[in-house]
């Protein structure tokens, strides 16, 4: 049971318009960026996992997961933008943690993962402020839960995740050791990633940094994964969803590499 005393400690909300922050992001995005020009941690996630292209695939199968409801339908959760003060952070936690939801008067069950869209954390990323604004609101919200399933959680890094030149983001989530969010566990070993939902369902999440580019080891995995995966595609419908809208350019670039209709 969470006091009043304990609530005090936890993180307002972030005052955007207080001079001195923005003076402190306007630095930080400099910063960042020139970083991100001359030392991407994208080509340092990549460096350091060096995998066949078919241990890729098999990282992306999260079909085993997926638990169909009676109708057949699979579910996952999305969430972006979250990681502000308490009380939004934890309004939004709980609702993803409950074991359903009934809107406009159907019954929506939890999702089987979650997706994290960006902007894990507001206004810049460091552990500290990871723990505080994510982790302790999704663990009050979804306890942990000692010998359940854990469902997985994948990450795409925003801007402000991006401030500390995406240090903290690359330590905490992307890692072969799990991290937790309370029950949910993190799988990925890089900020971008494909998840195979079902032989007809992918998700793809792109991480295009603070530039607005994507780095050519990133576009060799999404290559990989769709050459691996090519007679999948062919045999079935698809489905694929890029987090990151303004790079559908490549999304397209890959289809058409493959002759697939997007």
């Amino acid at each position: 049971m969470i006091s009043v005393q304990d609530l005090k400690k936890f993180p307002k909300m972030t005052r955007w318009f207080d001079p001195r922050l923005l003076s402190k992001l306007l630095r930080q995005v400099i910063v960042g960026g020139m970083f991100g020009q001359y030392a991407d941690r994208r080509l340092m996630m990549a460096a350091l996992d060096t995998v066949s292209d078919q241990e890729l695939q098999s990282r992306a199968d999260v079909a085993a997961d997926m638990g169909a409801d009676p109708d057949g339908a699979i579910w996952f959760d999305y969430v972006s933008d979250l990681g502000d003060g308490f009380d939004g952070t934890y309004a939004v936690a709980y609702q993803l943690a409950q074991d359903t939801l009934t809107v406009d008067g159907q019954t929506l069950p939890r999702g089987s993962l979650l997706i994290m869209g960006g902007d894990e954390v507001y206004p810049t990323s460091s552990r500290e402020e990871y723990n505080a604004r994510l982790r302790e609101p999704y663990a009050l919200a979804f306890p942990n839960r000692p010998g359940s399933q854990h469902p997985p959680v994948f990450m795409v890094p925003g801007n402000h995740d991006w401030y500390d030149g995406l240090t903290s983001f690359f330590a905490m989530f992307c890692r072969k050791k799990a991290t937790g969010l309370g029950n949910w566990r993190t799988r990925q070993r890089r900020s971008y990633f494909a998840i195979q939902l079902k032989p007809d369902w992918w998700v793809w999440a792109i991480d295009i940094a603070l530039t607005e580019d994507m780095d050519q080891p990133q576009a060799d995995y999404f290559v990989a994964i769709g050459n691996h995966s090519h007679d999948r595609f062919e045999q079935s419908s698809y489905s694929i969803l890029s987090l990151r809208l303004c790079q559908i350019g490549f999304i397209n670039h890959v289809f058409n590499k493959f002759g697939l209709v997007h």
